[in-house]
This record gives structure tokens, C-alpha cells and sequence, in this order.
């Protein structure tokens, strides 16, 4: 995945919603480095363009953790994160 693109529109998308970026690109990256299959990333796209992602966490077989859900300005009036 492109982390860098995805971590900008997280980061973007706290920022509208007056939330704060509690994570730097580098220390967002370096879940994934550390934790292969962990941590997951799921899109939501309009044709080629994200509308939408989110990074889940694998906590055990059973349980899937929805964290960092974030979606692009431009997409807000389609809930695409529902």
C-alpha cells in the first residue's frame, strides 16, 4: 500500500474533524514494519482515487480492531466510512 498517501489523508481527515494527529508518519510506518499481517489496511475507492481507509488491527482470530478510520473532504456527503 502507499503508506505515505494513506497516512496524509488520516492525517487530513483529523485535522477537519478537529482531532489530534497523535502519530507521526515514521512511527505510523513502523507498525507495519514491526508487526507484518497486524496491522491491515482497507479502501474504499472511486474507481482509481481512496475515498476512504482505515488501518485494523488483528487482535486474535475472532476480533478485528477498526482504528484510524479516515475518508477525503470531497467524499464526506457519502459516508464511506459506513
Amino acid at each position: 500500500p502507499d503508506l505515505p498517501l494513506i497516512y496524509r489523508i488520516i492525517a487530513e481527515s483529523r485535522i477537519r474533524k478537529g482531532y489530534p494527529v497523535t502519530m507521526n508518519f515514521d512511527d505510523f510506518r513502523q507498525l507495519f514494519d514491526d508487526f507484518p499481517g497486524i496491522y491491515k489496511i482497507f479502501s474504499v475507492r472511486d474507481e482509481q482515487k481512496l475515498a476512504a481507509v482505515t488501518v485494523a488491527v488483528q487482535i486474535n482470530q475472532n476480533i478485528l480492531y477498526y482504528f484510524l478510520p479516515a475518508h477525503q473532504a470531497q467524499y464526506h456527503t457519502y459516508s464511506p466510512m459506513v
